[in-house]
C-alpha cells in the first residue's frame, strides 16, 4: 500500500473516531433521532443523523472561531444536531400530501420539541433553517447572528459535506422549482432561492469579516480546515 493511500486511511479512520466521541458528548441528543427514526442505516434514513453530526461540528468550529459565548456556541451545536430529528416523517408526508403535508409535519415537530422542554432559544434557532424563516432572516433586524449562522451553515451542509452555499441552492432548486417561483409574491419578484443566494453571501460576508477572510466565498473552505485540523489533532 502506497503512503498516499495509508495517509488517506489514517485520516478516515481519525474522522470516524473524531464523530463518533463528538456524538457521544451529546448523546442525549439524539434521542430523538431514534424515536423518530432517523437512525435506521438499514432503511437509509442513518444520513439525516449524519448530515446533523457533520451541521453540529461546523456549528462548534465556527462559534468557536468567532469567539461566541459558551451558551451560544452549545445552543448552535444542540439546534444542529436536532434540527432534522422529524425529516422521515416529513419526507413521508410530502410523498403522500405534497407540500402542505409537509408543511403540516414541520408544525407538529415545534409541538413535539416543546412538549419534550426544548429551550425556546433553541426551537428558534432550529427554525432558523427551515425555508420558511428566510423572510425573517432578510427582513426582520431582530433576528440573532445565531440564527443567521444556523441558516447559512444548514445551506453549506449537503449530506455529510461542506459545500458553498450556491451548490446547495442550485441542487434545491433543481429539485423544487415551484418553490422558488411561488416565492415571488413575498420577494417583490424575486426568486426565493435568488433571495436566499442573497442572503447566505450577506451572511457570508459578516462572518469573512469577522474571521478576517478576504471574502465570503472562503467561508467553506475555512471551516473545512478548521474541521479537519481538529480530527488530525484528535
Amino acid at each position: 500500500m502506497g503512503k498516499e493511500n495509508q495517509g488517506q486511511e489514517n485520516f478516515e479512520q481519525k474522522r470516524r473516531e473524531f464523530f463518533a466521541s463528538f456524538a457521544m458528548k451529546h448523546f442525549s441528543d439524539f434521542h430523538l433521532h431514534k424515536e423518530f427514526g432517523v437512525l435506521e442505516k438499514q432503511e437509509g434514513w442513518r444520513r439525516v443523523s449524519e448530515h446533523c453530526l457533520v451541521e453540529a461540528v461546523a456549528a462548534d468550529t465556527l462559534a468557536k472561531e468567532l469567539n461566541l459565548s459558551a451558551d451560544e456556541r452549545q445552543a448552535m451545536v444542540t439546534a444542529a444536531l436536532l434540527h432534522d430529528f422529524y425529516k422521515r416523517k416529513e419526507i413521508e408526508a410530502e410523498k403522500q400530501g405534497g407540500a402542505k403535508g409537509m408543511e403540516y409535519e414541520m408544525e407538529h415537530a415545534r409541538a413535539i420539541l416543546e412538549e419534550r422542554d426544548v429551550p425556546p432559544d433553541i426551537i428558534k434557532l432550529m427554525n432558523a433553517v427551515e425555508h420558511t424563516a428566510l423572510e425573517r432572516i432578510v427582513r426582520d433586524p431582530k433576528t440573532l447572528f445565531t440564527e443567521k449562522l444556523m441558516h447559512y451553515l444548514d445551506t453549506i451542509t449537503m449530506e455529510s459535506n461542506i459545500v458553498s452555499p450556491d451548490e446547495r441552492i442550485d441542487y434545491f432548486e433543481r429539485r423544487y422549482h415551484d418553490v422558488g417561483e411561488s416565492g415571488r409574491a413575498v420577494f417583490n419578484g424575486k426568486s426565493y432561492w435568488d433571495v436566499e443566494r442573497e442572503a447566505c453571501r450577506a451572511i457570508g460576508q459578516e462572518i469573512a469579516r469577522r474571521l478576517r477572510l478576504q471574502k465570503p466565498e472562503d467561508v467553506p473552505g475555512f471551516i473545512r480546515e478548521k474541521i479537519t485540523r481538529r480530527i488530525m489533532e484528535g
